[in-house]
């Protein structure tokens, strides 16, 4: 009896360690996986500055966009948010780095995760976990945000530009190898930060822009090393681009406008100043201070910012809106820290030099395709079609962007709904959300050796009837867990 039990117990043990060491688990098995990588500030034309090999391997073999377009106001902030909700800041209320609402009579800063700053929109990580599917957020711009009660499944509880880049591959590439998420985004602060400390032209930016390139190689290798390579699809872009700037144009809201004879508040996105008058009926007056005063500012009331900027049906929107000349910057006073920059962002979205890159690479999408720009509202559309998910309510659409897809195969005896996406490459899995001649094989074993456990309990039921007890009972203990350094915490979300 002791010889068929150990039987027994080795044929499952047999079946659970093929499960465990031949196929994903739940959370990605049947799951098409996204990427989205975001370097900041990473302009368009960047790629043409330096030898970008890892880049132009991942062009060479999926899509590029010649650019795409950014929102109004073109802030880090604001444009991250888009990307993964797909909206206008005026739909998300994201409406700057920097902003006051009146209702709130509160100002928000770029620590702040409260979700009453965040709610106008649903990123697309919220989506995927409410429709089955598992997140890692690796210091995205509202990536530790509660949602409606909901936060990554994996997730950074504080920004930290210290972390190494190669760190945070390590941490959100582990969390698809070991089939724990289906969804990642992730977020890189350079080439933002040099570009405005040297500006876009200089040649300090150089060796930045070969750095970017080397991390994007290190992700590279890391999903060539665990075979993702070919069935993750990857999104490599960024929020905006970058222009020239000097200490010498700036523009000083108070010369303009004295505080003392019409009192106002200001919230400053240099180059975009938002002003708040405290008397509704000085409105017109402090407008008139600015308006046609300088060749190198423009001034709005909010009734009349432009509808193609997007940027008016929002109550964080001011009820004067001034936006710099590109080049030219617009401060609050002297009595503060003069501008020392030499690049930045912020302006017109329709300015070239504010448009940021798009690469693409996976199984959904075409291989070496050049498309024309878009904007990034369609970002959004475009990652819920591939994850098969039904998006939240946005301004893009995933057919402004089909012509990125590869064509999807499609038989009358395995048809996918709509929501289904392009097939995988030719590495044995079968199309977004199908299963793989792997799977069936794991499943037929698995199948089989059910049977042979069943037979042998019955056959030793048979030889002794008090075999059967009463089963123990036990509690299952979900495994979140997340190997990481103690000093760079990365919290997997517990939510039972």
């Amino acid at each position: 009896m002791t010889s068929l039990k150990a039987a027994v117990l080795s044929a499952v043990l047999a079946a659970f360690w093929w499960e465990a060491t031949g196929t994903p688990t739940a959370a990605s098995a049947s799951k098409p996986l996204v990427l989205i990588v975001s370097f900041d500030g990473f302009r368009w034309d960047y790629l043409t500055k330096v030898d970008t090999p890892n880049f132009d391997e991942l062009i060479a073999s999926g899509v590029q966009a010649k650019y795409i377009k950014d929102v109004f106001i073109t802030k880090t902030f604001p444009n991250h948010f888009t990307l993964v909700t797909g909206l206008y800041e005026e739909s998300h209320g994201v409406t700057g780095n920097a902003m006051y609402d009146p209702a709130f009579n509160q100002s928000f800063g770029m620590n702040s995760t409260d979700p009453k700053w965040w709610n106008g929109g649903e990123p697309v990580w919220i989506a995927n976990q409410k429709q089955g599917g598992r997140s890692s957020v690796v210091l995205w711009p509202s990536g530790n945000v509660n949602f409606s009660g909901i936060l990554p499944d994996y997730f950074f509880p504080a920004y930290d530009a210290s972390i190494p880049f190669q760190h945070r591959v390590d941490v959100i590439i582990d969390n698809f190898v070991n089939g724990r998420v289906n969804f990642g985004a992730l977020y890189f602060q350079e080439p933002d930060h040099s570009g405005h400390l040297f500006g876009p032209d200089s040649q300090e930016i150089l060796p930045i822009l070969s750095m970017c390139d080397r991390t994007a190689g290190y992700l590279i290798s890391r999903l060539k090393e665990s075979g993702l390579f070919e069935r993750i699809n990857i999104i490599i872009t960024s929020d905006h681009g970058m222009t020239t700037i000097s200490p010498e144009r700036v523009l000083v809201v108070e010369e303009f406008v004295d505080p003392n004879t019409f009192p106002y508040r200001t919230t400053s996105n240099n180059p975009i100043m938002s002003i708040w008058p405290e008397n509704d009926e000085d409105t017109e007056a402090i407008y008139n201070g600015f308006h046609g005063k300088n060749q190198n500012m423009t001034a709005y009331l909010k009734e009349n910012i432009p509808a193609k900027f997007h940027y008016r049906d929002n109550r964080r929107i001011s009820p004067i809106l001034l936006v710099a000349k590109e080049g030219w910057q617009i401060i609050d006073n002297r009595t503060g820290s003069w501008p020392t920059h030499l690049g930045t962002h912020g302006y017109n979205n329709d300015l070239m030099s504010m448009h940021p890159f798009f690469i693409a690479h996976g199984p959904a999408f075409k291989k070496g395709f050049v498309a024309e720009p878009f904007s990034s509202t369609n970002v959004y559309a475009l990652m819920c079609h591939i994850l098969g998910i039904n998006p939240s309510p946005n301004n893009g659409s995933w057919e402004n962007v089909r012509s990125l897809l590869a064509p999807t195969p499609v038989s009358t005896r395995d048809r996918p709904s709509t929501n289904d996406v392009s097939p995988t490459g030719g590495d044995g899995h079968s199309g977004g959300g199908g299963i793989s001649k792997f799977t069936i094989f794991g499943i037929c074993l698995a199948a089989g050796l059910v049977i042979l456990v069943i037979t042998l309990l019955a056959a030793m039921c048979l030889k002794q009837r008090t075999y059967c007890e009463k089963p123990m009972s036990y509690q299952p203990i979900a495994d979140t867990s997340l190997e990481k350094d103690t000093q760079e915490p990365f919290l997997p979300n517990s939510r039972l």
